[in-house]
Parts: structure tokens; sequence; C-alpha cells
């Protein structure tokens, strides 16, 4: 899978990706351009793309194109899944970083590991 990241600079041609469809709700004018070309670039490489966005509303417009989305978060679980990273640690450091994530939704992915490893 391609992991496209927020800033690519990666030229998109007029003819693909989301700007070819209808704008989703939740795109509005105004909208960081670094969040939409991430989105644009990813719908073009849709079969085989991984979005990482953790932003709300990019999200949002991204599951609305039905486009393969992660997070910081799932990416430090799929980590901690493959025995990469500590799990209780990379969330306490990625608290302590700045980083808002509900402790509901820590627990959740915590949950979700412990599945994966049994």
């Amino acid at each position: 899978m391609t992991a496209i990241s927020r800033g690519s600079n990666e030229a998109i041609p007029p003819e693909c990706g989301p700007k070819k469809h209808s704008i989703p709700e939740g795109s509005q004018p105004g909208w960081h351009p670094a969040g939409m070309r991430s989105i644009t670039l990813a719908w073009r490489h849709r079969d085989s793309c991984l979005l990482i966005l953790d932003e709300k509303r990019g999200r949002k417009v991204a599951t609305n194109f039905g486009l393969k989305i992660t997070g910081t978060a799932g990416l430090l679980t799929d980590a901690a899944a493959a025995g990469l990273i500590d799990f209780d640690d990379a969330f306490i450091r990625l608290a302590q970083s700045g980083f808002r994530l509900s402790p509901q939704v820590v627990e959740s992915l915590r949950r979700s590991l412990i599945h994966r490893k049994a």
C-alpha cells in the first residue's frame, strides 16, 4: 500500500480525483489546501492507498469518498500489534506531545490490540 502524506507536492492532473466529482459535505472552501491535495492524491491511487490523516474534517471528507484511512493512533496500534513499540508508552508519549485523543478511544484501541493478539 502507498502511504500519502499531507504535505505531498505531487502534481495532480485536473481530470483525476475528487475535483472531477461533487465535493462531499464538510469540504467547503477555506478547508486546508494540503488536506484536500492529500485526499485528491489518495483518490487517484485509491486501489492501493492508505491515507494517513488525523484531522476530523478531513477524515470525514475522505470517508465520504470511500478512501481507506488511518491516523496516528491507528499507526501506533498497528506498530504495537507487530511488536515494534509498547502500546501504553506510545500513547503516553503521544499525549505528552499535545496530541488530543479521548481516553475512550485509547481504551477501544487497547481492546482491539488485545483481540488481535488472542
